[in-house]
């Protein structure tokens, strides 16, 4: 199996196991899905990630480039969050739209809570609660712009990752030809 399709299935692997946990936190309470216990399916992309990298080293004889570590990660990242992302807006938008409201009203409870804490102005509260508010909206465009924001949180992860696990071939395992290039 090539290290892509690796990755991609181990990708769908997240991806469905974000949406199940998803899933269990809504029927559990809906409201939980809009707290850290959401948060906690990042270990599954963790792990996801992890197994991609170490499996795509595996059949390179235990060897693997920062590149084809970061690739095999992201691909993982990448695949399951759009998953996420997709599931998500169906979620919202089809299934039960009243979670709209719900996130705006728990974005101003957790700014409220702020606001205690830290003393934050009134003028300053007005703007943050209408930032929330607009932030809720849950249109294609907008979740395609978080999809691609959230590209570049998984994209410092896989290549913190791929720093870790990384293995390069020593020089005297190398072909004869990538001995060469490499000295170029």
């Amino acid at each position: 199996m090539n290290a892509n399709s690796t990755a991609a299935r181990y990708g769908l692997f997240a991806g469905l196991g974000t949406i199940a946990v998803m899933l269990l936190l809504y029927m559990v309470n809906a409201e939980m899905i809009f707290g850290w216990f959401l948060q906690a399916t990042w270990l599954i992309y963790l792990f996801c990630m992890y197994k991609a990298v170490d499996d795509t080293k595996n059949e390179n004889d235990g060897f693997i480039t920062l590149r084809e570590a970061f690739a095999a990660a992201f691909i993982v990242f990448a695949v399951a969050n759009l998953m996420y992302m997709v599931f998500f807006y169906v979620l919202v938008n089809v299934i039960d739209p009243e979670l709209i409201q719900m996130q705006i009203d728990k974005g101003i409870e957790m700014l409220e809570n702020m606001s205690n804490t830290f003393a934050i102005p009134e003028k300053d509260m007005e703007e943050a609660i209408i930032a929330i508010e607009e932030s809720a909206e849950q249109s294609i465009g907008q979740r395609a712009l978080g999809y691609a924001m959230s590209l570049i949180s998984g994209g410092i992860v896989s290549i913190i990752l791929a720093g870790i696990l990384k293995k390069e071939r020593p020089i005297h395992l190398q072909d004869r030809e990538d001995v060469l290039d490499t000295e170029v």
